[in-house]
């Protein structure tokens, strides 16, 4: 885990010496998730927005996909890599006003009636 994170998950963790078991939590979940299906994604009622970079993670086509199988769900793809429209602590590029401009964005959503 970088430092970054590590030090992040100390700082508000209410069990610190979970850290050792928390890593390979998450590798495991990366590995074996197999998502979710159609019906499963179809089923959500709830307002839904997608947030993805363009270079992220998980392939835009994939992302396109779930958006379309939810319900009036709204696609956010911003430029960038994973994070970085965050200003994410590994990902942020200094200067950018991405992250303003993304939090503005999906506030609008989470505010909107």
């Amino acid at each position: 885990m970088p430092e970054t994170y590590r030090t992040a998950y100390l700082d508000v963790a209410p069990n610190p010496g979970d850290l050792a078991n928390l890593t390979p939590k998450l590798i495991d979940n990366l590995l074996t998730f197999e998502g979710w299906s159609d019906a499963q994604l179809g089923s959500i009622t709830a307002p839904t927005m997608i947030v993805q970079a363009h270079n992220d993670v998980a392939p835009l086509e994939h992302v396109v996909a779930m958006t379309r199988a939810i319900p009036n769900a709204q696609l956010l793809a911003l430029p960038g890599g994973h994070g970085s429209y965050l200003g994410e602590a590994m990902a942020a590029i200094p200067g950018s006003r991405l992250p303003t401009y993304a939090t503005g964005i999906m506030l609008d959503f989470l505010n909107a009636k």
